[in-house]
């Protein structure tokens, strides 16, 4: 905690003036992109025994992006369990 606090009086000795952060380059936040809601549909239409992860490898998004376009974003569920 301390060490946090130093370095703030370090930032602000050096000319920062604001407590906010500033802006990171580095991945998009949103990956849900349209184009990337129509590849997943696609995916699931031309096969629906897919799974989340085959989906995911394919369109090189992260398992948890493909799940949620999967399941919030176009609605589908699974309707039968082994």
């Amino acid at each position: 905690m301390h060490r946090r606090i130093y370095r703030w009086i370090a930032e602000f000795q050096r000319g920062r003036k604001s407590t906010k952060d500033e802006h990171r380059s580095g991945r998009p936040v949103d990956v849900c992109t349209e184009e990337n809601v129509r590849h997943v549909n696609g995916m699931i239409i031309t096969d629906r025994r897919l799974t989340v992860r085959y989906v995911a490898a394919s369109l090189k998004l992260s398992y948890d992006t493909t799940h949620h376009v999967i399941t919030n974003m176009l609605g589908y569920n699974k309707v039968c369990a082994r």
